[in-house]
């Protein structure tokens, strides 16, 4: 009869685990691995951010013309001032739109938002997209028809703050009179 020891029933005893050599040579790989997909990575974080405006621009204008036709008239839609926002040196021209805008009812027609008109709609953008129009203008009023007043054609190029217009992130938003919306990929004239 042949007895078992203690050694031969314990099923870890003679197994081997990672060297370290292999464990090393794994670690490189991941390190390697990381390194490449870190811009892919990014590329995809500014799409997102410029995106996620993309769509908050388009909404505001199409809320801001919908608005428009169901209270007959005077709707504006403006830039948020470094003043509202506590954003010093981002939006210091009415060319740039990066604090972010307001949709508001504008009853007296004077596209000033006054004491005791009603805000529909405030939407402040983080600090990591750079909104910038393509004409001076703080404001844009919507008539009772839903056409957007005193413009032929706007436009607002949107990207990665850091990385600019030749970010491939970067998309443009076109605006006509008619409130028709068009978004175009890239820095492109409307």
């Amino acid at each position: 009869m042949q007895s078992l020891n203690f050694i031969d029933r314990h099923p870890l005893i003679g197994q081997r685990g990672f060297t370290l050599i292999e464990a090393m040579v794994s670690v490189a790989i991941i390190a390697v691995l990381a390194a490449m997909a870190a811009p892919a990575f990014q590329t995809m974080t500014e799409r997102m951010a410029v995106s996620t405006v993309t769509d908050e621009m388009v909404a505001s204008v199409n809320l801001t013309r919908n608005t428009a036709i169901g209270n007959n008239g005077n709707v504006v839609i403006r830039k948020l001032t470094e003043a509202e926002t506590g954003l010093a040196g981002i939006c210091s021209t009415t060319q740039n739109w990066s604090c972010g805008w307001q949709v508001f009812l504008d009853p007296n027609g004077n596209a000033t938002l006054d004491g005791g008109e009603q805000i529909v709609q405030t939407f402040a953008i983080a600090n990591n997209v750079v909104v910038m129009r393509s004409v001076n203008g703080a404001n844009m009023t919507a008539n009772r028809w839903g056409q957007l007043a005193g413009i032929n054609a706007v436009g607002y190029t949107l990207s990665p703050k850091g990385t600019g217009v030749g970010s491939p992130a970067t998309t443009t938003i076109c605006v006509n009179s008619g409130g028709r919306v068009r978004v175009l990929q890239g820095a492109v004239a409307c």
